[in-house]
């Protein structure tokens, strides 16, 4: 804060018999800071409510009475010491009032110089003398103002700073020294002479001490840039406005090539314009590999197909792989400055194959690509695995994997007049069972069928059902019936109630494309019927089993969370105890399926909706917290909140390339892996990672406070 010294200055002028109190007897006749007084910083700082230091007008006077009052920002303290007033004001104060019941009033007096934090001014008052009447000096002033361009230029008048322009002030008559001064100009000196008579209006522009850079750098650009060691944030190309007139040093760095420095000048008022020639430290290789190939320099992967690379001069490695291709291997010398090229290419490893087959003809496919038929020879196979399909009609197809070998003819027999052994089950057991309209006898049955299509029929009471189905090597090898009546149902728990969809099984596409890796492959699967819970299980669900909540924000209808997978597993096994039932946490698929509105599908990227904020709470003008299970939109079998309430946790280990081995029947999961699969997402994330195929994991012991689950049990229970 600033220091103000108001020092007092009386003139006896006249007596009379009596005191007159309405004349004004109190004016200013100088303003001045005291930069050498410390006393507001150092030795007897005050601070205002904002923790600034004050500042202080010292007003000289042998009189008291005086009471001062501040402007918006007040007056935060006033001390009379002797012989003077301490006057504390904040920082950035504008006026003053100066009050005595004899003296008079000088009211919103008008600093005029800026208040400073801690800084120190003076303030000279002519006052009369308190006696029986007092008549003030007259004093001859005059207003000086001073504008300028650019604004904002620091004025100093006798060599003492008095503010910045625009400026103005009433001054006593006389001459006075001005200066003029602001950063990146030239300064400007004069003299001002004020009369009693005609007020004086200063109008100066300051010329510019300063220009501007623009700068480039060749053969390219993106150089980092230092002028006079000083790093700028910019890279080349660009303009750097306001540099000082003179001579300056620009640097410039770039990865590649050799540093340079360049002294250049600026000029007032101009740009000077630089294009700097870089000097390349790097040798130029470009790379094309036919067939397509990954690229290794010098052992490292760079990339694939073809490419463009710097590198240091040297000997360098360049190699091309392929998969069951002979690597192409270059060693070549780079010179700086040069531009290489190489064309890499890699040479197949092959072997030939032998299929015979029984019966004759057979249409043979790689990769849905039609070979020929049987018997046949072909050449020119790449090494590895290959997996060939066998057709013909009535005898369906064979899948059949073989493994090539280098410079080998592997022989392939077939006979499509084989079969596989399937199973047939029903639920109740003691169905009827007819294979191609003949009866084979009552489930539980197995039976060996021949390749190709047949009629299984199941018949229990009044139930007859039938289905046809293809027998192959990929095909599913347990087929079933459910002849009870397959429904909706309510599982009563004590007083509360847990609701199930009944939910027919199916074939089904798992997975999806072109988003996460562990999503992918989109690979057939197929269920049985099954029953899942309508919603997510709740807290009073919870704790009529377990008699405790470990929920963070409780409520009875809100989905338990914070329950790790261990966890549920206790749970499960004590619900089942009471219902005398085999509820389970969902498998993978059975969940992905059930999200997807099974059967009924409508092929929405949401469980139930293209609309996230339908069926979900993730929105930008949502709160985002768990809701209340069943207040959202349902799918299309009525399941509600498979979508962004909490993570569900499934009974399947999480393999991320678990899809890969396109399991069909009934996938149960990973045979290995040491976290759990969850879905669905959860409150807090985003559409990305609350589509119906983001895949989720966790430790299966770690309660994380986004997890809840929902339950499934087996037709068959």
């Amino acid at each position: 804060m600033a220091l103000f010294r108001i020092i007092t200055i009386s003139y006896i002028l006249c007596f009379f018999l009596s005191v007159d109190l309405g004349a004004q007897n109190i004016s200013v006749k100088d303003f001045n800071s005291i930069p050498d007084d410390l006393t507001a910083r150092i030795s007897a700082p005050k601070v205002d409510q904002n923790g600034d230091k004050c500042a202080i007008i010292k007003m000289v006077t042998s009189q008291k009475g005086f009471v001062f009052e501040g402007d918006m920002n007040g007056i935060v303290n006033t001390e009379f010491k002797i012989g003077e007033y301490w006057i504390y004001v904040p920082y950035g104060s504008k006026k003053i009032t100066i009050k005595h019941s004899k003296l008079g009033i000088i009211r919103n007096y008008q600093y005029p110089m800026p208040i400073k934090e801690a800084a120190v001014y003076e303030m000279i008052l002519i006052t009369g003398v308190i006696t029986t009447k007092v008549k003030p000096l007259k004093i001859s002033m005059q207003w000086l103002t001073i504008s300028s361009k650019p604004q904002g230029v620091d004025i100093y008048i006798e060599d003492q700073y008095v503010g910045v322009t625009p400026y103005q002030k009433k001054m006593k008559v006389g001459e006075y020294d001005f200066r003029l001064s602001k950063f990146l100009h030239h300064s400007m000196t004069g003299k001002i002479k004020l009369t009693e008579f005609k007020k004086e209006n200063l109008n100066l522009e300051l010329k510019p001490n300063y220009g501007s850079l623009k700068l480039s750098a060749k053969p390219e650009n993106g150089a980092s840039i230092e002028i006079d060691g000083i790093p700028y944030q910019k890279k080349t190309p660009t303009i750097i406005g306001a540099l000082k007139s003179g001579q300056h040093i620009v640097k410039l760095k770039k990865e590649m090539y050799a540093p340079i420095q360049v002294d250049f000048n600026i000029y007032d008022g101009e740009t000077t314009e630089l294009l700097i020639d870089l000097t390349p430290n790097f040798s130029e290789i470009r790379i094309t590999t036919n067939p397509q190939s990954s690229i290794w320099i010098d052992g490292e992967y760079v990339g694939s197909d073809s490419i463009v690379s710097r590198l240091t001069p040297g000997l360098h490695v360049f190699e091309a792989q392929k998969e069951s291709y002979e690597t192409d291997r270059v060693q070549k010398k780079l010179i700086k400055g040069e531009i290489s090229t190489i064309d890499l290419r890699p040479v197949p490893i092959v072997g030939s194959l032998d299929i015979s087959t029984f019966p004759l003809e057979v249409r043979v496919y790689e990769n849905e690509e039609y070979l020929g038929t049987t018997p046949m020879t072909i050449n020119n196979l790449l090494i590895g695995e290959h997996e060939f399909i066998l057709r013909k009609d009535k005898y369906g197809e064979r899948h059949k994997m073989v493994n090539i070998i280098a410079n080998a003819i592997k022989n392939l027999t077939v006979d499509l007049s084989l079969g596989k052994e399937i199973s047939i089950k029903s639920h109740p057991v003691t169905a009827k069972v007819f294979i191609d309209n003949r009866f084979v006898g009552f489930t539980p049955i197995k039976q060996s069928l021949s390749f190709g299509m047949h009629d299984i029929t199941f018949e229990y009471q009044n139930v007859r059902e039938l289905q046809n189905i293809m027998v192959s090597d990929s095909s599913r090898s347990i087929y079933y019936l459910n002849t009870e009546i397959f429904k909706n149902y309510t599982q009563e728990i004590g007083n509360e109630e847990m609701n199930f969809i009944a939910v027919k099984g199916g074939l089904f596409n798992m997975g999806n494309n072109g988003k996460k890796p562990d999503e992918e492959p989109v690979h057939e699967v197929n269920l049985d019927d099954f029953y899942i819970g309508k919603y997510e299980v709740t807290q009073e669900q919870w704790m009529a089993i377990m008699g405790t909540n470990p929920s963070k924000v409780k409520g009875d209808k809100l989905p338990v969370y914070s329950v790790s997978w261990n966890m549920i597993q206790v749970y499960v096994k004590k619900l089942n105890s009471v219902t005398r039932m085999n509820y389970r946490l969902p498998t993978e698929a059975e969940w992905e399926y059930a999200s997807k509105g099974g059967s009924n599908s409508q092929g929405y990227i949401y469980s139930g909706s293209m609309d996230l904020d339908k069926i979900a709470v993730y929105s930008e003008n949502s709160s985002k917290a768990i809701h209340e299970v069943g207040m959202k939109h349902p799918n299309e079998l009525g399941l509600h909140d498979m979508t962004g309430n909490v993570w569900e946790w499934c009974n399947d280990i999480y393999g991320e390339h678990y899809y890969s081995n396109r399991e069909i029947e009934n996938p149960k999961g990973s045979s290995h892996g040491i976290y759990k699969v969850c879905r669905g997402g959860d409150y807090l994330l985003g559409p990305f990672f609350q589509r119906i195929c983001n895949r989720g994991y966790g430790i299966p012991n770690y309660n994380y406070n986004t997890n809840g689950f929902r339950l499934v049990r087996s037709v068959s229970n």
